[in-house]
Formats: structure tokens, sequence, C-alpha cells
């Protein structure tokens, strides 16, 4: 029961790397697929486009009224504080 139970865990252990290494190798592809999509653009941009916004920007959270998160297809997540201006 014992030699069970420690082949249990074993299996359980490999099953939590290999899920965690697929989930970084798609968003490493992820990634790349963005990147290969700002490369493909001919021209350098200075301003965010509508058209690029939503290619790479999933949603935005407000976390607070300083604080949003921009959460991007890729999986990353970006922090954003904004000063709040006194009227």
């Amino acid at each position: 029961m014992q030699e069970i139970d420690h082949r249990l865990k074993e299996l359980r252990g490999q099953r939590r790397r290999i899920l965690e290494l697929s989930g970084e190798d798609g968003q490493i592809k992820a990634t790349e697929a963005m990147l290969d999509y700002l490369d493909g653009s001919s021209e350098l941009q200075e301003e965010l486009t509508e058209d690029i916004f939503e290619t790479l920007v999933e949603k935005i959270i407000v976390v607070s009224e300083e604080h949003l998160k921009i959460c991007l297809y890729n999986g990353l997540e970006l922090s954003e504080t904004m000063e709040r201006t006194v009227r």
C-alpha cells in the first residue's frame, strides 16, 4: 500500500510539472505571435492604434480609482498606476 501511495505522489508531481511546462510553452508561443504581428508592421508606430490594441489586449480590469490591470492575450498582466488630478 505504501508503494502505491508513493507512486501516486510521484505521478501527481510529474503531472503538475507537465502542466506548468505546457502553460509556459503556450505563453511563449503567444508572445512570439504578438512579436511577429508587431514586427510585420512596415513602419514604426508612435501611437497605439485600435487594431494593435485589439490584437494585444484581452481585457482591462479597474482595480481601484488609481490602479488598472491590463491583461494581454499572451497571459502577461501589466499594472498601471494613474495620477489623480485635483479639480
